[in-house]
């Protein structure tokens, strides 16, 4: 399989497509100080049967990890990072 480890973009939000046949475990960590949330944890599987969108905002660490699909690689697909 395959690691995307953990980072973090301050200025940037990331939109993450995972296809229906791929499968994806996600890690996301909230960075942000003086929230209410700073510090909470979410741990998500993508894929299994089901295309899933995710927008991960600004300061929000994340990872993937994911086995390989029959083209190789992982089912993530960076759609778009905006800045």
């Amino acid at each position: 399989g395959t690691i995307n480890a953990w980072h973090l973009h301050r200025h940037q939000d990331d939109l993450w497509f995972v296809a229906p046949h791929d499968r994806l475990l996600v890690g996301l960590l909230d960075a942000r100080e003086e929230t209410s949330t700073s510090g909470a944890q979410m741990r998500l599987t993508l894929g299994g049967g089901k295309a899933r969108l995710l927008d991960i905002g600004a300061d929000f660490s994340r990872a993937a990890a994911g086995p390989r699909n029959r083209t190789g690689v992982n089912g993530l697909r960076c759609l778009q990072g905006i800045h």
